[in-house]
Order: C-alpha cells, then sequence, then structure tokens
C-alpha cells in the first residue's frame, strides 16, 4: 500500500539532498540518478519519498515535470509484473487513468535492474489521494465506474501472478488465527464471529465469484481525484490472481473507513453502482459487506504487528482508529456487516459486458437462494396438526411448492370477518397484513353485489353494459384530472405490463428504471424488473436499479439521493443506446423497506425521467385505495404529475380485476395502432366487487380512518420500541408501517424480525416482514382496522418484544 502522487500525501513525505543517501539497504542515489537518466529523465533536481511498507517510493523533480519511482528489493518479477499489468491496462478499451511506463531508453526494458534492487518509473498522475479529500456521491459514482473497469480491462490477461499475498482478504482465516490477540478487547467479539462465519458462509460466497487477475489494493491513497474524476490508479504491487469479489470488497472497506462506518449510505452507493455497471454480480455483491469487515479486521491485526518492526511504524497504524470506529459499529447496525450472510442493498442490472450469468440472491447455501422472506420451509411439519400435515402433503402433491406458504408454522385458514381471520380449530386471529381484502373479511357488501351480478350474467367488454361504464366514471374521478381514461386488466401484473408496453410505444425507447429490490408482477417483462424476484430471474439488459429513498440513513436527503440515482441510470441507458422509456415505481417502496418519506419526496426524480423523455408508471398495487389516510392514491402524497398508475389486487375485495389509468391521449393514440382484448378484465363480476369496495371506502370514511387509526398504530409501535435498541426505526403512512430492526450482538436484523413475524403468528397477530433481508416489518392491516385493534395488536407486540429481550432469538 503506498501514497499517492500529490502534495497532499506531504504528512508522509520527506525530501532526499541529491548528494545525500537513504538507507544502506537501498542503491545509491548517484546509482538511482543514472537510471533515471536511462529512463529518459534528466536534470532531477528534487527527491521526494513517500512512506511505504516495503519499497522505496519516491518522486524525482525534474526540469521537464516529475514522474514516480518504485524501488523493490523483491526478486526482478514483481516490479516487471507492475509493469507489464500498468503497461495492459492503460492499452486496453477500458478508461482507466494509470501512469504510464517510462522505458529504459538503452533496451526499451520495463525496468531497471540496480544490484538487487528493480526500479520501475512511471509518468507523474496529477490530482490528490482520495483519502485526503471529503467522498461525494459524484467521486463516488465515479470510483464505481473506474473499479468496473479496471476489473474489465483485466479479466482477459493472461500472466503469471501469484494467488495471495498477506493483504489478501482471502488470508483472513490464517491472519485471525495468528495475530487476533491484536485485537482491541471490545472488538474482539465481532471479528471472532467473522472468523466462526467464514467457513460456512463466506468462503462459499469467495468460492463463486470468477478468478481473475486484481489490483486487489485499491484503497483510497491509491485512488487519486482531481475535482469530481479519478485521475489516477496507482501502485499494483499487491496484484493477485483470485475471486474478483476480493478487489471490491478492498475499496468497499476503505470507503467505509473513511466514514468511520462500513454501512455508511456511499458504501451502499458505491456497491450499487458497482452491480449497475456490470463489476459484480448480485450474488457476489452479497458477499462484499463481510468481506469488508474482515479487512477492516486485517488493519488491525496487521498494522498493529507489523508497526513493531516497521520502518514507518505511523505508516503501518495510519488507519487503525478508522478500522477500530468502523468495527465498533458494527454491533448497532442493521446492515450485512453484521453478519455475514445478510445482503446490502439487493442490486443488479444488465450490462452487456457482464460475461457470467447474472445473479441476484443471498451468498448462502443453493438451497435458500430462492427463499421468499417469511417462507414456510415445506420440508418441516414441526408442530404442525395430524390434520394441517395431511393437508400440507395434499397440496405438496397436486401444487408443488412454486405457491409458498407464510411463518415457520402456517395458518389454515376458514373463514374470515372485518380485520379478523379463523382457523379450522375456530381460533381468532387479527390480521395486520392483508390489502387484498381492503374492507374486510368476508364483506357482505361485496358479497350481496357478485351474488346480484352472477344471477344477472357475467361476460366480457365486447357488449355495452351500464356497470362497467358506471365504475369507470367512479373510478377514474378519484384520479388526477389528466388521468381521465381507465383500461381494465385482470391483475396488476397485466396492468404493469401493459404500461411498459404504451411506454414503449410512446417514447420509442425501451430502457426501465426500478428501485433496488422492486417487485412488479409475474409476467415474463415484469419479472424482468423485477430484482426481489430471486436468482432464477435476472433482469433485463435495458433495466436500471435505483436507490430507494431510504428515510432511515438519508433523512431529510432521501428524495435528493433517489433523484440522483434516477438521473445516474438515466445516463447509463442512453448511454448504452436503450434510452427511457419509464419509471416503474411503487409509490410506498414496500419491498425495498417502507419509505413513505415527506410529501413531496419522489417529485424531483419523477421531474428528471420526464425531462428525459420517459414516463412516469405509478404501481398503486400496495399504497393504492387510500390506505396512506391522505388520497385515494399513493402518488398523490407527492405529485399529481405522473403519466400512468397502475393498481390491481386491493380494488375488488378479492375478486381477480387490475386497472390502468392513463390519459385519453395516451389510450387514443395506443389504440389506433394496437389491439387490446382481455376476456376477463372488467367482467361485470368484478366490477360489481369494485364498485361495492369504492361505496364501503367512500361511505365508512376509510381514507379518514386510515389516517387516524394508522397514526395511533405508529406511535404505539414507536412507545412499545423504545426499550428495545434494535428497534431501529418506525415509518410510514396511513395504514401502512415498517418497522426495521437492527443487530443486537450477533444477531443480526433479519433474524430478529423474523422472530418477531413468527412471535406474533403464534399469539395469533398476523404481520409480515420486507427488504433485502427482511430485516423490515411490514404492517398493513385492512382499512377497518380500529383502534381496538391498535390497543389488541400493541398489547401483543410489546409481549413478543420483551420475550425476545429476555430469551433472544432461536437460530
Amino acid at each position: 500500500m503506498s501514497a499517492g502522487h500529490s502534495e497532499a500525501t506531504g504528512s508522509t513525505m520527506y525530501q532526499v539532498d541529491l548528494q545525500g543517501e537513504w538507507g544502506e539497504i537501498w542503491p545509491s542515489v548517484d546509482e538511482v540518478l543514472v537510471a533515471l537518466e536511462d529512463h529518459g529523465v534528466v536534470g532531477v533536481e528534487r527527491l521526494r519519498v513517500m512512506a511505504s511498507e516495503d519499497d522505496l517510493t519516491f518522486l524525482a523533480d525534474a526540469a521537464e515535470g516529475s514522474v514516480a519511482v518504485k524501488i523493490a528489493l523483491t526478486e526482478r518479477g514483481h516490479v516487471q509484473l507492475q509493469a507489464t499489468l500498468l503497461d495492459h491496462v492503460s492499452g486496453s478499451e477500458w478508461t482507466v487513468p494509470v501512469p504510464s511506463v517510462l522505458r529504459r531508453v538503452s533496451d526499451k526494458c520495463l525496468t531497471s535492474q540496480l544490484g538487487s534492487a528493480s526500479m520501475l518509473v512511471t509518468a507523474f498522475c496529477d490530482g490528490v489521494p482520495l483519502e485526503s479529500v471529503e467522498p461525494t456521491a459524484d467521486l463516488v459514482d465515479a470510483l464505481a465506474r473506474t473499479q468496473g473497469d479496471l476489473l474489465a480491462s483485466l479479466a482477459d490477461l493472461d500472466a503469471s501472478v501469484p494467488s495471495t499475498n498477506l493483504w489478501s482478504i482471502a488470508s483472513f482465516p490464517d491472519t485471525y488465527d495468528a495475530l487476533h490477540s491484536e485485537l482491541p478487547g471490545d472488538l474482539a467479539p465481532t471479528v471472532a464471529r467473522l472468523r466462526r462465519e467464514w467457513d460456512d458462509a463466506i468462503a462459499p460466497a469467495l468460492a463463486a465469484s470468477p478468478v481473475q487477475v486484481l489490483h486487489a489494493d485499491l484503497n483510497l491513497s491509491n485512488v487519486l481525484v482531481a475535482g469530481e474524476t479519478i485521475s489516477g490508479v496507482l501502485d499494483f504491487g499487491d496484484a493477485i490472481r483470485a475471486p474478483r469479489v476480493l478487489d471490491v470488497a478492498v475499496t468497499a472497506c476503505y470507503l467505509g473507513l473513511a466514514m468511520h462506518d462500513l454501512d455508511h449510505p456511499l458504501v451502499h452507493r458505491f456497491m450499487n453502482r458497482i452491480v449497475d455497471a456490470g463489476a459484480l454480480t448480485r450474488a457476489e455483491a452479497r458477499a462484499v459487506p463481510a468481506l469488508a469487515a474482515c479487512r477492516a479486521a486485517m488493519v488491525l491485526m496487521l498494522g498493529r504487528s507489523s508497526a513493531r518492526t516497521s520502518r514507518h511504524p505511523d505508516y503501518a497504524l495510519r488507519y487503525d482508529a478508522h478500522a477500530a470506529a468502523a468495527l465498533a459499529r458494527l454491533a448497532d447496525r442493521t446492515s450485512a456487516y453484521a453478519g455475514a450472510t445478510a445482503p446490502t442493498h439487493p442490486i443488479q442490472t444488465s450490462d452487456e459486458r457482464t460475461p457470467v450469468q447474472q445473479v441476484d440472491a443471498p451468498s448462502e447455501a443453493p438451497a435458500t437462494e430462492n427463499t421468499m422472506i417469511n417462507r414456510f420451509d415445506p420440508a418441516s411439519t414441526a408442530g404442525m396438526s395430524a390434520e394441517d400435515a395431511a393437508l400440507l402433503a395434499r397440496r405438496r402433491r397436486v401444487l408443488g411448492d412454486i405457491y409458498p406458504l407464510f411463518y415457520s408454522k402456517p395458518v389454515h385458514v376458514v373463514r374470515g370477518e372485518g380485520a379478523r381471520l379463523y382457523d379450522n380449530e375456530g381460533r381468532e386471529y387479527l390480521d395486520a397484513y392483508n390489502n387484498v381484502l381492503a374492507v374486510g373479511h368476508a364483506n357482505p357488501r361485496i358479497a350481496d353485489a357478485v351474488d346480484a351480478q352472477l344471477r344477472k350474467m357475467n361476460t366480457h367488454t365486447r357488449y355495452l353494459q351500464d356497470g362497467v361504464v358506471d365504475y369507470a366514471e367512479r373510478f377514474v374521478a378519484t384520479h388526477p384530472e389528466a388521468l381521465d381514461r381507465v383500461i381494465f386488466t385482470n391483475s396488476g401484473s397485466e396492468a404493469n405490463d401493459l404500461a411498459l408496453a404504451i411506454a414503449r410505444w410512446r417514447t420509442g425507447a425501451q430502457g426501465v428504471i426500478v428501485t433496488h429490490n422492486a417487485y412488479h408482477g409475474t409476467t415474463q417483462v415484469l419479472a424482468g424488473v423485477s430484482p426481489e424476484n430471486g436468482v432464477a430471474m435476472p433482469l433485463h439488459p435495458y433495466v436500471r436499479t435505483v436507490d430507494a429513498p431510504d428515510t432511515y440513513r438519508y433523512g431529510d436527503q432521501a428524495g435528493a439521493v433517489f433523484a440522483a440515482s434516477v438521473r445516474e441510470a438515466i445516463a447509463d441507458l442512453q448511454r448504452h443506446g436503450w434510452g427511457v422509456s419509464a419509471l416503474l415505481l411503487d409509490t410506498i417502496m414496500s419491498t425495498d423497506g417502507i419509505f413513505a418519506g415527506e410529501p413531496g419526496m419522489l417529485r424531483e426524480g419523477f421531474r428528471a425521467v420526464q425531462e428525459a423523455g420517459g414516463l412516469v408508471i405509478a404501481d398503486e398495487v400496495q399504497p393504492g385505495v387510500g390506505r396512506l389516510g391522505e388520497s385515494m392514491w399513493g402518488f398523490q402524497r407527492h405529485t399529481d404529475d405522473v403519466d400512468m398508475a397502475t393498481c390491481g389486487k386491493p380494488l375488488a375485495g378479492g375478486l381477480p380485476i387490475g386497472t390502468l389509468a392513463l390519459s385519453s391521449e395516451l389510450s387514443d393514440g395506443y389504440a389506433s395502432s394496437h389491439r387490446y382484448f382481455n376476456t376477463f378484465g372488467g367482467n361485470p363480476a368484478s366490477i360489481a366487487a369494485a364498485g361495492a369496495v369504492l361505496d364501503e371506502v367512500e361511505d365508512r370514511g376509510l381514507i379518514a380512518s386510515a389516517h387516524a387509526v394508522g397514526e395511533a398504530l405508529a406511535q404505539g409501535i414507536r412507545d412499545a420500541s423504545a426499550p428495545h435498541g434494535w428497534v431501529k426505526d418506525v415509518r410510514g403512512a396511513g395504514l401502512f408501517i415498517g418497522v426495521e430492526m437492527g443487530a443486537d450482538g450477533d444477531v443480526p436484523g433479519s433474524s430478529l424480525a423474523a422472530a418477531v413475524v413468527n412471535g406474533l403468528r403464534e399469539r395469533r397477530v398476523l404481520i409480515s416482514a420486507v427488504a433485502d433481508d427482511g430485516r423490515v416489518l411490514k404492517v398493513r392491516p385492512p382499512l377497518v382496522f380500529t383502534h381496538d385493534d391498535v390497543a389488541l395488536f400493541l398489547h401483543h407486540y410489546s409481549e413478543v418484544l420483551s420475550e425476545i429481550e429476555t430469551k433472544g432469538v432461536q437460530r
């Protein structure tokens, strides 16, 4: 690890007299000056030495400019390899700002031999080390692009390169076993946990990453910046041939150390950009947090050990305080750094330069890679009654396992009423989860309306009918004036599929932007824009993912972070020739972790898409039908200016329906050249049910009720959670509440969330969990939830938290 070329490293730089010496182990200054002349460097006026662990590194200032010089006592091949790597990268098609190698004048060799030492001379790179400036979002984005290009430039290099070295993260187990006594006492348990998890969780993820030549030490002192751009990548002295994820983990680690926080939002942003650039797959990216934490631990252990014998002990310890501070924060964080197998943002977009299959599951055993949050393990019948176990076996014989069940012990429901479900033994459950039955289970108004319609007729929309027109008029009236048409489908998936087709037609572009853990439906098109779906369902190449506006981590800057991420996605889509057809967004970002945010938070991001010629599609399946307690539709909390809005399952009391609201200009234009017919879309029975739902919402004042009851529920959850430090955030709007769990010691937030979900289920209260690793409780009751229901929920919720606090989590 070496310092950069800049004056900014003056604290670690000293000047050597041209007639002096710099230590008996090194060639004399005269020898060096003669060798420099053979590299075309004449008239040297000053030598400025930079602190380095093993090599002698300095700047030689001559009349015609400065050059960087590295002298190593290792065999010549080590320095020759560095020269070869620099030559290869600079000659590749990728834009990586590496210094050019100055060849010898006499024989054009890349390096010189000075007795037992080897010398490499490179051009001077302008700029200051990234570690000497405050990282910004733009710099982090530039760093990710540069690292992606660097990995791509080295991917095809066929050279003899070591497979490991002292600082390789792959050496963490050996380093820990030999040097764990160097760790401060308060950090020892955290690092010990990483060591325990290495064999079962971290090493398999490492083995799954493609092997190639790596820089392997892209720390922030080896990256130079000029303004908001990367101007230099230095020091290939630690290059190895190893799993490529290690290269990114090193950089993520040092970026986190610079912020004293391995889970800092800028680290998340860096990882998002790395995957968006195609440098890693999502599965690889999920391994980075634990690997970065291992590197931080190595900084402490190796730094403290080498400081006792180093020529520059201060240099050996220069990251010590940063690493200690960053590791100390792990136990109080919800991120993957608190547990090796938990993911950070589930990030992946396709890029045509990525040569490996795209996957997007945690780096865990293959059997769990497709595991849905809160999914029942169908191989386990522990605790189930004989009746339920028999029903499960029958179900699996005819349905298979493609339809997952909820909870560690499934619930066998036979009937419902309002916000209650009842199982086969007559036990009552409080439903704080279902939005399909928005106006309550077994709602008599819906049942009567459907019964009456089915006793008349139930056909399709190719006949004139009063019912579908009456409902359509009422439905479009709940939207902004510009959305004056509706198209009926069978589901939200079909509505989203059609909306994307219209967007492609309208814009002439293909590019689609979604959030990093979005889910938008089941069709082939929508599976490819739904990163939450899992390992076997890669995103389409024209999809880019963006940061959800994480209000817990970004606070009042969440909207700006979202907008900046959208702009970056737009630029990348345009750069790759896809253009921008649409931003497709669940306006509560349910699967990302539930982010209602301040009103107006999404407006800037929406505007950026529209200014780029794309359309904004609000997916209202989750927040729609008044759930957020302020208006009928979730997007209306932020703006009325969307181009299309879709909805589905909460509209018709459990009957199949989907809607696409749009302008007459879009509807008529698309209809003039495209045929669309949906046999059951807008069928009279579903329309009758949807009309009854709308009656209930309006007549019972359920939007205002969602606001009042939701406020009481959210505040009650905050109060009940306050004694438990691992409950980090309670957020949401109306009757859509997210509760974020953080780590408690070595128990990650995802495990705590699962314990709460299943603890409540055992008390017959139903919720679920969301976010990439399931760390956020999803509390989303029917709109008919009352203040009495709130009191019952809070009673059981408080008991579950107290029990976890007392007994811990069984894992």
